[in-house]
């Protein structure tokens, strides 16, 4: 089964502990054929030549979200650093900002 990563960059503020979706783009898409995890996301992205410009679009210090969209599933954050590449799962603050760009999914947060 084919499946596809979509990778994210949302935009929003935050005033009053509260979140703001301003907006969202889609910096590109990586695709699996197997139960992928952390580390296959991170060698299509750094080594597979198909993916370079998905690579080159994202930049330093910067969250981006992994996202499923069919079926929906949040997979994670990643954002590049000096030396070292950080990919988690979303917390709930995470989820709350992809809830702002995607209302109408379930992201499992407090009061959904």
């Amino acid at each position: 089964m084919q499946k596809e990563v979509n990778i994210y960059k949302i935009n929003c503020d935050f005033k009053n502990n509260k979140v703001y979706f301003k907006n969202k783009e889609k910096i590109g898409t990586l695709n699996f054929n197997y139960d992928y995890n952390y580390d296959d996301i991170e060698n299509k992205l750094f080594y597979d030549d198909k993916y370079r410009n998905i690579y080159n679009k994202m930049k330093l210090d910067e969250t981006y979200f992994l996202i499923e969209e069919d079926p929906w599933n949040i997979v994670g954050i990643i954002s590049l650093h000096k030396g070292y590449t950080f990919i988690d799962c979303a917390e709930h603050d995470e989820r709350v900002i992809i809830k702002t760009a995607f209302p109408n999914q379930i992201c499992n947060i407090i009061g959904e």
